[in-house]
């Protein structure tokens, strides 16, 4: 039984990252979790990403699930698959160049299940190269971490949330590319009322941030009642 299914959307150029990235949650998290790895293997050039995964699963054993997708006109959905295989209460998104801080995603969880407001999406702050436009900042051990925000709106590109208020907001849209489903995720939880929720000491450290590339204009147009595919 896990307290934890953290979703780990990937494609062949996620190749070198994918192994440190998982290496790193499985060693850091200590809560009983569960990574979903949504695979897109289509490219020519899966076979590095196949293998690192194989290499990971060795290490990691059931704690690892493998997800794949083999037609490519389903790699937006990733999210959407990799929500369907897991089997914990609570989901956390994660992106292939992410690195937990200790206990990280302990904190995220720990927090949400005791604040007395249940309805919310955690949001882990990001420390990266270049930093978004900043809704919520921390600075710890000298690092600063944001999380950022489209149009002033807080996104929780890095973030956890239990799966009734996934379901309420009807998940991922899985027409979206990973990062923009996670963007338009924590977009129809604010204008729903779900408040975006900053968990400080929940930190990760990123080599870029996704918010800052996202244009809102590349969203759909808000709605709360929207369903996954």
């Amino acid at each position: 039984m896990f307290d934890l299914s953290i979703l780990l959307p990937l494609t062949p150029a996620d190749a070198r990252l994918v192994l440190p990235t998982l290496l790193e949650i499985d060693r850091r998290t200590h809560c009983a979790h569960e990574v979903i790895a949504a695979v897109s293997d289509v490219e020519a050039d899966a076979d590095s990403l196949n293998g690192a995964l194989d290499l990971a699963h060795s290490i990691m054993g059931g704690r690892l699930k493998i997800v794949r997708i083999g037609q490519p006109d389903q790699t937006s959905s990733l999210l959407v698959r990799a929500v369907r295989k897991a089997s914990a209460r609570h989901v956390a998104w994660w992106t292939p160049d992410a690195r937990p801080t200790e206990a990280a995603l302990d904190h995220a969880l720990g927090k949400l299940l005791m604040t007395t407001k249940r309805d919310i999406v955690a949001a882990m702050p990001v420390s990266v190269t270049g930093a978004p436009s900043t809704a919520s900042e921390r600075t710890e051990n000298d690092e600063r971490y944001v999380v950022g925000a489209i149009d002033g709106t807080p996104v929780a590109e890095i973030g956890v949330v239990d799966r009734v208020v996934l379901d309420q907001l009807g998940g991922f849209d899985a027409t979206l590319a990973p990062a923009q489903a996670i963007a338009d995720l924590s977009l129809r939880a604010t204008a729903s009322g779900i408040g975006i929720e900053t968990m400080n000491g929940a930190c990760v450290r990123r080599i870029a941030s996704c918010v800052a590339k996202i244009d809102s204009r590349q969203l759909k147009p808000t709605s709360t009642t929207r369903r996954a595919a």
